[in-house]
């Protein structure tokens, strides 16, 4: 079954545009999929698929020079010739920033469209390629791309956050509510990789087991070289049990038994090769904002569930809440490259989230996954203290659906249809 990521067509309006093109995300996220969607897309233009971590591959292509002959001999490529270049998991060539720009300095008829799985790799790379590419952020299925494969035939209708029409999205929550609320629950359990979405119910363990198993061998184990995988294992499922929580490093050395220093080393690979995410808490002074513990979120609630429990046939109640946080952060992130943070004080209020749409303009979110919900204290202080910045406050709830007194009520599952700017 082919699904046509919602990325497709802003990555496809920058090929051939000046720019190398990196789309990085974990393993088995669809990255290969969606380049080879591209390929097809370039019909009359000559094009060639190189999957760079093969065996063959990585003794073969070590310079730019090497690719040059891999090309005329195994592609009939002439120099100077118009070529379309995929590149798959980049990250392992030896140098691959300078690599990469040699390839775009010497010969500007070469397109480069690259995929990679390690920011860590990627970001070594870009000292090298400054005002050279677009990085592209590819992550699970959000929850619009799953309706999507689930055949919910609105998955792309979209509403914007307006009072004089809110009464719309009250409508399609009363017509959709049962099936949106069916599909979330899914969506919860078993996340959004992409071949575990599209595999049948009883298969999709053994695909998130692969996911994690080659994971562990080839980013961890081979690549990055981690000797202490038991120790790194540990720190991943105790983060998994921790999602929607600050992290505490000191508690995590002392209760796995590493030092500081390998949990900042480990929490900066899991980051990087993105396992999971941090927030950071919302400070008006820039240097507490970066000193205070982050938050933790999964990039996939699925994987998640399958790091602490295995093959889970239904979602523990007493998770629920985190698991909707978790969900609604991946949300907010699909949404738009705005800055999400999240609020606390001295005195313990806090907000889940804190969507800066500018400098001037916050939208403070909290999760309450339930069915009876009244305006927190802290968010109606958070209001009243910025109250020249804030607009359309939100609390996510389960199936409540209203606005009122300037706050808008939104049930978790129809978060993904609403534009929030």
């Amino acid at each position: 079954m082919k699904i046509q990521r919602t990325q497709f067509c802003e990555i496809s309006s920058w090929i051939g545009k000046g720019k190398i093109l990196i789309l990085r995300g974990p393993r088995q996220v669809g990255k290969t999929t969606l380049m080879k969607q591209l390929q097809d897309s370039l019909k009359n233009k000559k094009t060639v698929f190189i999957t760079m971590d093969s065996q063959k591959i990585i003794e073969s292509i070590k310079t730019s020079q090497d690719l040059y002959y891999f090309l005329e001999y195994e592609h009939n490529y002439h120099p100077g010739e118009e070529l379309y270049l995929f590149l798959d998991e980049f990250q392992v060539i030896p140098n691959a920033g300078l690599f990469l720009k040699n390839i775009f300095d010497e010969d500007n008829n070469i397109h480069c469209i690259c995929s990679g799985s390690s920011s860590l790799e990627i970001t070594k790379t870009s000292e090298f390629l400054t005002g050279r590419k677009i990085v592209f952020d590819i992550k699970p299925f959000s929850f619009n791309e799953f309706l999507s494969v689930k055949k919910f035939k609105p998955y792309k209708t979209q509403f914007s956050l307006e009072e004089k029409t809110f009464i719309d999205i009250q409508k399609f929550f009363q017509i959709y509510s049962q099936d949106l609320h069916h599909f979330m629950q899914e969506y919860l359990l078993t996340g959004g990789y992409p071949e575990v979405v599209l595999r049948p119910k009883n298969e999709k363990a053994l695909i998130q087991k692969d996911i994690v198993n080659t994971y562990i061998e080839k980013d961890i184990t081979q690549f990055l070289q981690v000797e202490n995988t038991q120790a790194f294992n540990n720190l991943i499922i105790l983060l998994a049990s921790q999602i929607g929580s600050m992290v505490n490093k000191s508690e995590l050395s002392t209760t796995i038994g590493i030092s500081i220093n390998t949990i900042n080393k480990y929490l900066k690979i899991l980051e990087g090769t993105f396992v999971l995410e941090f927030v950071t808490p919302f400070f008006t002074n820039k240097r507490k904002e970066l000193t205070k513990m982050p938050k933790v979120f999964f990039t996939d609630t699925g994987l998640r569930n399958f790091l602490l429990y295995g093959h889970a046939h239904s979602l523990d109640i007493s998770e629920i809440g985190s698991l909707v946080e978790n969900f609604v952060y991946n949300e907010l992130r699909h949404k738009s490259p705005y800055k999400l943070q999240f609020y606390h004080t001295v005195s313990r209020s806090e907000i889940d989230f804190i969507f800066s749409l500018n400098i001037k303009k916050i939208i403070p979110i909290e999760v309450k996954y339930r069915n009876k919900v009244t305006l927190p204290v802290a968010m109606k202080n958070f209001i009243q203290n910025y109250k020249d910045n804030v607009v359309s406050p939100i609390i996510i709830t389960k199936d409540i659906c209203k606005y009122e007194n300037g706050t808008y009520f939104i049930p978790a599952s129809i978060l993904s249809f609403i534009e929030l700017k």
